[in-house]
Parts: structure tokens; sequence; C-alpha cells
């Protein structure tokens, strides 16, 4: 231990540990907020029943849910949403990494379907066909009801009860995964979905834009948010990669619908001035 004169700055505080699996309690609130592309801690409330095993600054790369949702590399503001959403839910887990250790940015969700069902329609599911993949569309009072509605099937995946292993398909067509419901019946089984960012997408959002740089990165005709840098403050808002920018405000004038050139240049030439951006969900808008 060191210790210095009261005038000195105190050194930053370091986080040292392995990973940590957190059991959260359930029916109220967990006192922390949340950050980042990855759902970073932002800060723990003294009173949190977490304080003490949770920090500022640990990421959380998955949240477990008894339901049968096991949700990764989410972003802080669905991280948020989810959280509140199952605050009365007994069983809930957080996966917290060591530090230094990469976590995929890409949003995904596993879902732990019933063991025993043989097709779509036992497991009160409907699926429908994009071409490319099965669009989860509808669900009828089944286990797939907590499953956000227009997540996209990326695999199927289950564990052999021959030679316990694993084993990982793609459906393209309802036909082809009703076939893999009957191989995989009575086994440990799950789906991973993708999509489930627009699932948690908000109609619109303002950013109050402070002077400087910004820290993220549009593309497109039509600007849309592709990446939120740690320590923008886009990040402190609802605002999610995938949005599009509606308009720019500059001192009270209004551009709407601008390039990412345009509104580049604008939010550039214009860094010390009072800015503001809208961005809208373009599935909604």
């Amino acid at each position: 231990m060191t210790f210095k004169h009261p005038n000195e700055a105190l050194s930053p505080k370091a986080i040292d540990y392995e990973e940590v699996i957190i059991d959260l309690p359930s029916g109220h609130g967990l006192g922390m907020q949340f950050t980042g592309n990855i759902a970073t801690i932002q800060s723990v409330e003294k009173s949190s029943a977490l304080s003490g095993l949770l920090f500022p600054g640990m990421t959380i790369a998955a949240i477990r849910i008894e339901d049968g949702r096991e949700y990764h590399g989410l972003p802080g503001s669905i991280m948020y949403k989810i959280l509140q959403e199952t605050m009365f839910i007994e069983g809930r887990q957080l996966y917290c990494p060591a530090p230094g250790t990469e976590v995929a940015s890409d949003v995904s969700l596993k879902f732990y379907p019933p063991m025993i069902a043989l097709s779509c329609k036992e497991l009160g599911c409907e699926f429908e066909e994009t071409g490319d993949a099965l669009k989860l569309v509808e669900s009828f009072g089944s286990a797939f009801d907590v499953v956000p509605k227009g997540v996209l099937l990326l695999e199927f995946s289950f564990k052999s009860a021959v030679t316990g292993e694993w084993k990982a398909f793609t459906p393209t067509t309802v036909q082809e995964l009703d076939s893999m419901l009957i191989d995989s019946s009575g086994c440990e089984r799950f789906c991973t979905f993708l999509g489930v960012g627009s699932a948690y997408m908000p109609d619109e959002c303002v950013v109050m834009c402070p002077p400087g740089k910004l820290g993220v990165v549009f593309k497109g005709t039509v600007a849309a948010l592709v990446k939120i840098k740690e320590g923008s403050p886009f990040a402190q808002t609802n605002a999610m990669p995938g949005m599009v920018v509606q308009s720019v405000t500059i001192d009270g004038k209004i551009t709407t619908n601008p390039s990412t050139k345009e509104l580049t240049k604008l939010l550039i030439d214009n860094s010390e001035a009072s800015r503001a951006v809208k961005l809208v969900n373009p599935e909604t808008n």
C-alpha cells in the first residue's frame, strides 16, 4: 500500500478479477447504470444489492434468464431494458468476463425451447421463410412468447443423444426446421437468433451534442448510425446502431434526411454550435 500526500491526486481505480457469474435478485431494480456498445457498468448505487459484487468498468458479456433466453453482446441501452422487463423473474444471471477478454459485438439471443416437441406447431410458434433465413413472426401462448418477434434464426443446435456431440444447422424452410425438431426431440437444444437489437430499437431519439467530437460513425446515402464509440454522448441516450438520421438542427436551422457527407460536414463545421441530431427507427418511420 502506498500513502499519498492529501494534496496529491489519487491513482485511478483498477479492476482486477477473473470471470464472474452473478445471480441477480428479483422484485426490484438493481441500482445500476450501463453504457457502451457492449454493456459496461457505469455506476452502482451504494444501496444496490450488487454493491461490492459489481463495479464500474466491468463488462457484461451475457445475461441468462430462467425462461430459456440467453442474450449475448447487448449494448448498455438494451441491457437496461431487458433487466427492467425481467425484474420479477427469478433465476437471472449476469456473466462478466475477465478484463481484456474480447467480447463479440454482434447481438444474439440463444433460446432453449422445450425438449419435447416434433414441429413448430407443437412448440407454439410460427416462422416465415425469407429466402435466406427463417423469421419468427408469431407465438401462441408458448415458451416462444418471450422471444422478440421479427428475429432471424441463424442456427439450430442440438446435442446428439447417441454421441453426445453438438450439431448445428441453418434451416431456411419451415419443413427443414420441423425435420430438425423431430431429430432432436428429447435432446438438449437451442436456437440462435439475430436481429434482437432492432426489436428493442426505439421509434425515435434526439441527441443533444456537446462541443467537440461525438465519437460516432455514420454511413449511407441517408445517414445511418453504425457505431457508437466509448465515451460518446450518444452512449448516454437510447440511440442505437441501425437508426437513421431524420434531421440535424444547428443553432435552430433544421436539415432533414442528410446524407453522411452532408451530416459530417455540418457537425464538423459547427462543432462549437448548439447541435441536435434526431434519429428514427427505419422500421417504424
